[in-house]
Order: C-alpha cells, then sequence, then structure tokens
C-alpha cells in the first residue's frame, strides 16, 4: 500500500539524520539488509552518500573554525587533513573503504579539506560499495535464516565475505600507511 510503498523513502531519511547525529552506519546498512533484501542496496548507498554528504556540508559551512581548533590538536588528524589535500579522491575512497575509520567522523573531518563538493560526493559514493554490499549481505542472511533457509550456503558465504573485508582492509591500511596516514 501507500505506507509500504514510502518505507524506501523513510529510511533514507533516517539514514540521513542517522549520519549526521553518527549513529553506525553498519547497523544502518545491515537494516536495510533486513527489510529491503537485495533493494537495500541501492538505498542504503543513497541514503548513506546523502547523510555524508550533509555532514560535509555542515562541517565546511557551518562547523568549519570550531571543528577545525578542536580536531588540530590532534596528529592523526592532521596528518589525514593534509594526505586527503595533497593526495584527493585516491586517499578519499581508501579512507571510506577502511572499516577501521568511522564513518560518522570521517564526514565531518573530509568537509575541512579542499576537497570539492562533487568529488566528495562520486568518491563516497564508490567508497562505500564494498562495505554496504557486507552489511547488507549480512542483514540478507539475518533476513534468510529468519525463514530457516540454507544456512550452510549462506555461512560459507559470509566467511568468504569476511575474507575478502580482512584483505581489503589490508591493502587500504597499507596504501594509507604509504601515503603517511596512520590507520
Amino acid at each position: 500500500g501507500f505506507v509500504g510503498g514510502l518505507a524506501p523513502i523513510v529510511y533514507v531519511a533516517l539514514y540521513v539524520v542517522g549520519t549526521v547525529v553518527l549513529a553506525p552506519s553498519p547497523l544502518m546498512s545491515i537494516a536495510a539488509g533486513v527489510a529491503f533484501g537485495w533493494w537495500g542496496f541501492p538505498l542504503a548507498v543513497i541514503g548513506g552518500t546523502a547523510g555524508a554528504t550533509a555532514s560535509f556540508v555542515l562541517s565546511r559551512y557551518f562547523f568549519n573554525d570550531d571543528l577545525e581548533q578542536w580536531l588540530i590538536g590532534g596528529r592523526i588528524f592532521r596528518a589525514a587533513k593534509q594526505t586527503v589535500d595533497e593526495e584527493g579522491w585516491w586517499i578519499q575512497i581508501l579512507l571510506r573503504i577502511s572499516p577501521a575509520v568511522p564513518f560518522g567522523l570521517l564526514n565531518y573531518l573530509l568537509g575541512l579539506t579542499k576537497t570539492p563538493l562533487l568529488t566528495y560526493v562520486w568518491s563516497t559514493a564508490v567508497g562505500i560499495l564494498p562495505g554496504d554490499f557486507v552489511d547488507i549481505y549480512i542483514g540478507v542472511i539475518g533476513q534468510n535464516l529468519a525463514g530457516g533457509t540454507q544456512i550452510a550456503y549462506l555461512v560459507a558465504g559470509a566467511v568468504i565475505t569476511f575474507a575478502c573485508a580482512v584483505l581489503i582492509t589490508f591493502k587500504a591500511r597499507s596504501c594509507l600507511q604509504e601515503a603517511g596516514v596512520r590507520a
């Protein structure tokens, strides 16, 4: 019905608000997998990108001086900001791929860099694809396990997915460390 048709819009709106207030993004993406199945994947990418963009804009245009003063004392913050300013979009994608970097805080940090808004939006959308895929998969597994179907297949898929996530994390960390960012 009409209310069910609004569910994706409500979900994306809640994801945007959740991102701005630093709610854990993996939980919001897993919820999409549970609620919408694989249709949750584009919804999570749209919601995550829109929420990240809202945080970026707030950081850049409203909290810039106060936030930078608060963070400037951190050596890691300064190094990350300098690296993003010098290296650009590919470092942003690596930071997005690494699960060791908090999604919500990164949005605000990147708002303090020289990154153009359009570059930020597309590099965020690309960078969150692997993590959102894993989160949606976990949600779909949960949805399927609730029905008791194909448990062995899902466990094998989860193990392979976890192994891929670990490999991506190590590769992202290595590239970030080569660029001078401690991750």
